[in-house]
């Protein structure tokens, strides 16, 4: 939400727009240095950010298995936003989340 300028107080406010390569990133350098300094998983709102690109969502993923960290996702779109998740998640390597990892 900060990187994108967001004002939204707990939620995102909306993500009008996909992160522009810089924008995307300061995120992925902010979750590695949160992942760095113990963090467990990554979280994403994908239902709040509509305008997020897939390769974001990967980004991030990618980001998160290169910590051994899950991503816990708020998935968009039902199931074909499942299966964008599902896919990230295998093409990264990263874990589901799951509690049976």
């Amino acid at each position: 939400m900060v990187v994108m300028g967001d004002s939204g107080s707990f939620l995102p406010s909306g993500g009008k727009r996909a992160a522009t390569v810089p924008e995307l990133m300061e995120i992925i350098l902010r979750n590695e240095a949160g992942l760095e300094r113990g963090a467990v998983a990554v979280g994403m709102g994908l239902a709040y950010t509509p305008a997020a690109s897939a390769m974001e969502g990967l980004q991030v993923f990618r980001a998160a298995a290169k910590h051994g960290a899950a991503v816990n996702v708020h998935l968009r779109g039902g199931m074909s936003g499942l299966i964008e998740a599902i896919g990230n998640a295998s093409i990264s390597g990263a874990m589901s989340g799951s509690s049976e990892g």
